[in-house]
């Protein structure tokens, strides 16, 4: 496909959704493919149904940008494995070094970054409400300068050492029996999922 055209990115997903449709082991993104397995054997059928797909649309596998047989990968700034999904440590450390925001610009740059893992933070909304709450209002610009309080401080480093003590989403289990958990406040409201492991406690 060419690069360049407005709608390439989008294009391409389309294609890409119709090449590898049906097959509940394939998680696709562009033109990165996460292929899950239980073991070697349905590893190697998976391969052949993929290989198959990919033939008859004609597309071509790059072996130097594939990796095969592996029981950990890094998918989309994330590391997966058999036990789960975690934030991927380079990243989180590249969080972690920025300092506290000047600007509603940077303010928002953070935000934006530390969103990403939301989903791994406990409470996340509790945390970040103080320092979402310095960009509302239409008369916000981006150049606006932020004032470095103590109490903005505390609420920035906070928001960084959740990120350190992120939880691990563990696949879930459908042969087990699941329980949801709501929890709401002034700042926002969640929700997860959990379901018992006989190897992990409570998810």
């Amino acid at each position: 496909m060419t690069f360049g055209l407005r709608n390439a990115a989008q294009t391409f997903q389309r294609f890409i959704e119709e090449v590898t449709r049906d097959p509940p082991f394939l998680f696709v993104y562009i033109d990165d493919i996460l292929r899950v397995s239980a073991n070697d054997r349905e590893h190697f059928h998976h391969l052949e149904i993929l290989f198959k797909r990919f033939h008859d649309y004609g597309l071509v596998i790059n072996p130097t940008k594939s990796n095969f047989g592996l029981t950990e990968v890094k998918f989309l700034g994330h590391t997966v494995n058999r036990n789960g999904i975690t934030p991927l440590k380079d990243k989180v450390n590249a969080i972690l070094s920025i300092e506290f925001p000047t600007t509603i610009k940077s303010l928002r740059r953070f935000l934006g970054t530390i969103n990403f893992y939301k989903k791994f933070i406990k409470q996340a909304a509790e945390i970040l409400a103080l320092l979402n709450s310095l960009q509302e209002g239409a008369k916000v610009k981006n150049s606006q300068r932020i004032e470095c309080t103590k109490q903005f401080q505390l609420s920035f480093n906070k928001a960084k050492q959740a990120l350190t003590q992120t939880t691990l989403l563990v696949h879930p289990n459908t042969n087990t029996q699941w329980e949801i958990f709501t929890v709401a406040s002034e700042h926002g409201i969640g929700m997860s999922y959990s379901n018992m492991s006989t190897t992990l406690s409570n998810h």
